[in-house]
């Protein structure tokens, strides 16, 4: 199976209260589903920073 990524509401509230993110991704593996939790994306920010050829950081 592929991995799916659902928002934690869609789960049943026993697992919806106990995870503190927004949506996790499902693995299944041999019949055993794993609930991963995924990081909310981090600042817009971070896009814009990158790296001259000479090795020195750009904005």
């Amino acid at each position: 199976m592929t991995d799916m990524i659902v928002d934690v509401q869609t789960l049943p509230e026993p697992i919806f209260s106990r995870i503190h993110a927004t949506k996790v991704k499902i693995h299944e593996e041999d019949g055993v589903f794993t609930l991963i939790p995924l990081k909310m994306e981090r600042s817009n920010i971070d896009k814009f920073i990158g790296m001259f050829s000479d090795g020195k950081l750009s904005s």
